[in-house]
C-alpha cells in the first residue's frame, strides 16, 4: 500500500470516530487507534525487538501526521503528543474533534451515495465494517467535492465585492 492509500485509509478512521463521538473531545492512542499491540520497553541494554518497536513507531508516527495534516488544514481542532524516553513513548491526539469545516464536510452527500445518507453516517457504517479502502474513496471523493464548492464560494465573494 502507498502512502496516499495508506493516508486515506486512516483519514476515513479518524473522521468516523470523530465524528461518531462529536461534540466531545477526545484523546487517541495512536499505538491503540491502530490496534498495535505495544509494550513499552528500553532498548539500552539489548536490541531485541528494536525494529519491531521502530516499525510500529513508525505506524503510529503516520496516524500522527495524517491527524496533524487534518489540524493544519482546519478540518479538526487538537494537539499531538509524540513523546519517546528511555521506557516512555507516548504517541497521541490530545483534545481532538472536529472543526466547524471538518463536520461541514462529512455533512457533503458524495454522488455516490444515497440522498437519505451524509458522508459521516457512511463513513462510521463503512469503517465499522472494516471497509477501509471503501472510506478511503469516500473521503477523497468529498474532499475534492468540498474544494470545488469552496473554490465556488471563494469565486462568487470575489465577484460580489
Amino acid at each position: 500500500m502507498n502512502n496516499i492509500q495508506k493516508f486515506g485509509e486512516l483519514v476515513a478512521m479518524l473522521l468516523a470516530h470523530l465524528y461518531e463521538n462529536f461534540p466531545r473531545r477526545t484523546e487517541i492512542d495512536a499505538f491503540e487507534f491502530l490496534g498495535i499491540d505495544f509494550e513499552h520497553r528500553s532498548f539500552l541494554d539489548d536490541n531485541e525487538g528494536y525494529e519491531e518497536y521502530i516499525s510500529k513507531c513508525q505506524e503510529a508516527d503516520f496516524l500522527l501526521d495524517t491527524a496533524l495534516w487534518l489540524i493544519d488544514s482546519g478540518f479538526l481542532y487538537g494537539k499531538i503528543e509524540n513523546e519517546m524516553a528511555g521506557f516512555y513513548t507516548s504517541k497521541k491526539c490530545i483534545d481532538i474533534t472536529l472543526s466547524p469545516k471538518g463536520l461541514e464536510l462529512l455533512k457533503l452527500v458524495p454522488s455516490s451515495l444515497e440522498v437519505s445518507q451524509n458522508l459521516g453516517d457512511k463513513l462510521v457504517d463503512t469503517i465499522n465494517q472494516g471497509a477501509k479502502d471503501a472510506g478511503s474513496k469516500l473521503v477523497s471523493e468529498a474532499l475534492t467535492k468540498f474544494g470545488s464548492v469552496n473554490q465556488l464560494i471563494s469565486l462568487f465573494s470575489n465577484l460580489g465585492g
